[in-house]
């Protein structure tokens, strides 16, 4: 089972050449929750929304979805946080309304279900504030005394920190205590200020066993003792980029959960499998309007992989 923990929230769209706005459930950890269990696996989202109209939404598509509600904790005082996406063209920026939001307050509780996981995946978000950073302690406690397998997205997101340099610091403290780490090309050469991948990778901190870089529709990279596999992405026609990172770590993770982070590493073929099968399936969720809307089924990214049309 992957257990994913993390924020959960409105993503509102604003489109600059229609000015229409519509709205669909997001958080970059509960969308790779998502994308796995589209795929298949067994799944469980631990977060925290408010006691309001976005809240009672976003109860509402886990009903629809028939989706696991034991981590979802609704905080009645609490504002449900909203993203506000704007597009230009394909590529969309954000800013967030965090005024009285919930996302961080967890509950110690949640801390029994790492139990039941077999991989365990935080978002970012939770190191925006002291509150969020001692309870990812307690995660990271939880899961490593009882060999869960860590996984952690950069997800760097400048609206919510003062500056660049409080989530550098932050991330830099907790990182390396993850087995997977995953950054998009433009957080991995902003965070070790360089211009050319490959060094930028050697001033990585040592600890996870894995790091994964996603390089939009160049495909990624995974980097593991030293070495990198490079894979290349899949041609479609891009109308959304929300959610494809988090499409692309899903289905990743997907394959972690089913056969094994130790077999992955170990076995290059593997690895570049899982690859060409997490880009398929980041590749088609930027197929489609909204992140979650646009999460492909094993059947789909299937279908695709057997073209192999690759780049």
């Amino acid at each position: 089972m992957i257990i994913s923990f993390g924020e959960i929230l409105l993503d509102t769209f604003e489109n600059t050449n229609t000015e229409k706005t519509t709205s669909f459930v997001g958080g970059a950890p509960f969308n790779v929750c998502y994308q796995a269990n589209r795929l298949g696996n067994h799944t469980l989202f631990v977060g925290n929304i408010g006691k309001d109209e976005a809240g009672k939404k976003i109860l509402r598509f886990f009903n629809e979805q028939n989706l696991d509600t034991r981590g979802l904790h609704i905080c009645k005082d609490k504002k449900t946080l909203i993203s506000k996406v704007v597009l230009h063209g394909s590529e969309r920026s954000f800013t967030f309304e965090k005024e009285n939001t919930p996302e961080n307050d967890f509950l110690d509780d949640a801390l029994d279900l790492i139990m039941e996981g077999d991989v365990i995946h935080v978002g970012s978000f939770i190191l925006n504030d002291n509150k969020g950073k001692d309870y990812l302690r307690q995660i990271i406690n939880f899961a490593k005394a009882q060999n869960k397998i860590l996984s952690f997205d950069i997800n760097y997101r400048e609206d919510m920190w003062s500056d660049f340099t409080a989530a550098k610091k932050a991330y830099e403290e907790f990182y390396p205590q993850f087995d997977i780490v995953k950054f998009s090309k433009e957080e991995l050469l902003k965070f070790t200020a360089e211009e050319d991948i490959e060094k930028a990778l050697t001033k990585l901190k040592e600890g996870p066993k894995l790091y994964l870089v996603t390089l939009g529709k160049e495909g990624s990279l995974a980097y593991h003792n030293k070495r990198i596999t490079r894979c290349k992405s899949v041609k479609v026609n891009c109308v959304d980029t929300t959610g494809a990172g988090d499409a692309f770590m899903g289905a990743f993770l997907s394959n972690v959960d089913s056969l094994g982070l130790r077999e992955m590493l170990f076995i290059p073929s593997l690895m570049m499998s899982n690859l060409k099968f997490a880009n398929i399936a980041g590749a088609l969720a930027t197929t489609k309007r909204g992140a979650l809307s646009s999460m492909p089924s094993y059947k789909e990214v299937n279908a695709l992989l057997e073209k192999q049309t690759f780049r």
